[in-house]
């Protein structure tokens, strides 16, 4: 579940950074689904999964570069706190 939230999440970033190719991300997605039909099994999946695997890279590198700007927002808060009570 954690890593299709994930899948989704570096969809939506890779959209706003570069269009086209998000887009073709879900076309060759979606192409491979549709040849695939309903059937579920693993060995289908298996043609677009390196685009899933770069889509939660991206993901993960867009919340790892969140955390680490909040992070150091609130040390620069500390920080600056720390140099009004010195003064």
């Amino acid at each position: 579940m954690l890593s299709r939230i994930l899948q989704l999440w570096g969809l939506i970033i890779l959209y706003r950074w570069k269009k086209w190719e998000a887009i073709f991300c879900l076309l060759v997605i979606g192409y491979f689904l549709l040849i695939s039909g309903p059937v579920g099994y693993a060995k289908y999946r298996l043609p677009f999964e390196p685009i899933l695997i770069v889509l939660m890279a991206i993901g993960i590198k867009d919340i790892y570069r969140l955390l680490i700007k909040k992070k150091e927002s609130s040390s620069m808060e500390e920080r600056e706190q720390e140099a009004a009570v010195l003064q």
